[in-house]
């Protein structure tokens, strides 16, 4: 469980920082050179959720996120152990939706800044990478059937 909680923590430090870095350095719906032909940065202040799915639903949202990570945290919790890749996972998850949810709480929308310049797809953070990484992870490790109970 200790590794779980060093790796949602240091998701939450990375995403908030980012978060800041971008508020201080980008004006609002303004962009910033990234890497040509792959992204550049573009501030936004997201009340709903990808795709302006669920939009002004702050306390769903929230509300939803709260139910999530007590769920998810009552079932590490019962574990005896935990595969470092899982470990893994499961913090990326839960430090992506608290960064979220530290976003929507604190001001009411969530901090985006990353466009992708070569599709068309809605603009994200570093905690939105954070939990698509947990699931691929979690996808890894169904496919290839590795062992949960190895730590």
């Amino acid at each position: 469980m200790l590794i779980v909680i060093v790796f949602a923590s240091l998701t939450v430090l990375c995403d908030q920082l980012v978060k800041v870095w971008a508020v201080r350095s980008i004006p609002l719906h303004s962009s910033s050179p990234g890497i040509p032909a792959l992204f550049d940065f573009y501030y936004v202040q997201n009340t709903g959720a990808s795709w302006g799915l669920f939009e002004e639903g702050r306390v769903w949202l929230s509300l939803v996120t709260v139910i999530f990570l007590a769920c998810l945290f009552y079932y590490i919790w019962r574990r005896d152990r935990i595969h470092p890749l899982s470990a893994l996972a499961y913090g990326l998850i839960i430090g992506g939706a608290l960064g979220n949810l530290i976003d929507r709480l604190r001001l009411g929308y969530v901090v985006d800044m990353f466009r992708l310049t070569f599709i068309d797809f809605p603009i994200f953070n570093v905690a939105d990478m954070a939990i698509t990484v947990g699931v691929i992870l979690f996808i890894v490790i169904i496919i290839f059937d590795i062992d949960e109970e190895v730590i």
